[in-house]
């Protein structure tokens, strides 16, 4: 446990927005009264950790400029700030940064401003595609002087990190995908990529979910927990993530679903829970014969061409002889294996999924892999 005293707090400050080896419950806040402010794994850091993921120095806040900058000391595994690795990134009021893909902090200059007003929520709540209610909204938060009605009046570039929070990393990782509606989030899917066990469970993820007020409205929910605990779905799944729910967090929620995956024989003993919310809020269609969904026959397409993936076996890409022959393309492979779909890279070049570089992976449908620039091979099951 760090010997921090986090309250009473002058600004500015730093506040822990997620739970990680460093003992502070989230919402701790930290002042920023003597700098260079270090975290790390070494006692001399102004905030310590035990994480593995984490350098003895691992990053520092500054103040140089007339500005506060993060600053990575030269890490293994890096400092992110809106998903992004950074070496040297200016911090503004709000923004969010992680050490190690891990543990998330956030640079209070001053108390942010969150007004509610309960009769214009349950007014979106109940129309949810007025575009009118929001509009009357946005105007009262901006009257009330909160940067969400401004965000709500001005909703583009509508894939603004800044508005995911503690989520940005994870959207950046390709860890978390976005929908967008009215500037807000509105569809979140929640996966692991990892082929080997997260230190950040899904339980934990989804605590971050529920603790952002920007997701107040959010209206689909899927967790891809198979990528997390590296099983076939279990009832015990849907009967857990209905508890950490409860009865009024996400109200707007009318989809919610876990997979894909092969789903459970014994689905049914979810619909109690799954009928006792629908009660509380009538806009929740799910069933229990829904909430888990399975994979479909898996395929891999190449403009045209679409080739069948064996569900017990591997798929190789690369090299004459493969099962798709591509000159120039780094070899990998897609593996099935203990109900999920893996991408392994066998070359050190680089493959893209989604956009993003990863050497091995775990797929799921929607998957877009570029081994090489003008080459994508749509991945679906």
């Amino acid at each position: 446990m760090n010997g921090l005293v986090p309250f009473p707090v002058m600004f500015p400050a730093l506040e822990v927005m997620t739970e990680g080896r460093h003992g502070l419950a989230v919402g701790t806040r930290l002042p920023l009264d003597k700098l260079p402010f270090v975290i790390g794994r070494g006692k001399e850091a102004a905030l310590h950790t035990s994480s593995g993921l984490v350098s003895r120095r691992h990053w520092e806040v500054v103040f140089e400029f007339e500005r506060w900058w993060v600053r990575d000391l030269g890490t293994t595994h890096g400092t992110w700030r809106l998903g992004e690795r950074v070496l040297d990134a200016e911090l503004l009021d709000g923004d969010v940064f992680e050490v190690a893909r891990s543990e998330c902090f956030r640079l209070l200059l001053s108390e942010p401003v969150d007004p509610r007003d309960a009769e214009m929520e349950l007014a979106i709540l109940d129309r949810p595609d007025d575009e009118e209610r929001w509009s009357v909204y946005a105007d009262w938060l901006q009257e009330h002087g909160a940067p969400l009605g401004e965000r709500l009046a001005n909703p583009a570039p509508e894939g603004d990190r800044r508005w995911l929070g503690a989520l940005a990393g994870l959207a950046g990782r390709g860890e978390l995908h976005v929908g967008w509606a009215h500037g807000l989030p509105a569809r979140l899917t929640l996966r692991c990529l990892s082929t080997s066990r997260p230190d950040i469970g899904w339980e934990q993820r989804l605590a971050t979910i529920l603790r952002q007020p920007q997701l107040r409205f959010l209206r689909s929910l899927e967790l891809d927990l198979g990528s997390f605990l590296r099983e076939s779905p279990r009832v015990e799944w849907g009967a857990r993530l209905l508890e950490l729910l409860g009865p009024d967090a996400l109200p707007s929620l009318d989809r919610l679903a876990i997979g894909p995956g092969t789903p459970p024989p014994d689905v049914s003993a979810l619909e109690p829970a799954i009928a006792a919310r629908r009660q509380r809020h009538p806009r929740f269609a799910t069933t229990a014969g829904t909430l888990f969904f399975p994979w479909r026959q898996a395929t891999l397409t190449r403009g045209q061409d679409v080739f069948q993936l064996r569900s017990a076996g591997s798929f190789h890409v690369g090299p004459p002889r493969s099962d798709l022959e591509l000159g120039g393309c780094p070899a990998f492979g897609i593996l099935s294996l203990e109900d999920r779909w893996r991408l392994t890279v066998e070359a050190s070049r680089d493959v893209k999924l989604n956009g993003v570089v990863c050497k091995s992976a775990q797929l799921r449908p929607g998957d877009v892999i570029e081994p090489m620039p003008g080459t994508r091979l749509l991945f679906d099951a």
